[in-house]
């Protein structure tokens, strides 16, 4: 909440945020037993998935994405076969 993966998760719109253990659970819960609950979440993720994250709408940053990763691979190979691991 604030700056991390989960900003784009509007609670308890199109998904459940907890800010802890016991939140979690309860959170889990509602969304456990309540089939309704779910059917709703899912259509509206569904529907700002659809809208916002179109590939016409984020050609851009995604191409951007790629770009970087082409341009830093191998960086975690080089890591990994230092530690002892094969690609093989």
């Amino acid at each position: 909440m604030g700056g991390g993966p989960y900003d784009v998760i509007r609670d308890g719109v199109d998904g459940l945020l907890a800010r802890n253990k016991a939140q979690w659970r309860e959170q889990l819960t509602r969304l456990a037993t309540s089939p309704a609950l779910r059917e709703e979440m899912a259509g509206r993720a569904r529907e700002r998935v659809l809208a916002e994250y179109d590939v016409h709408r984020r050609v851009e940053e995604w191409a951007d994405a790629f770009r970087w990763a082409a341009d830093h691979a191998g960086r975690g190979a080089a890591r990994a076969g230092s530690a002892g691991y094969s690609a093989t």
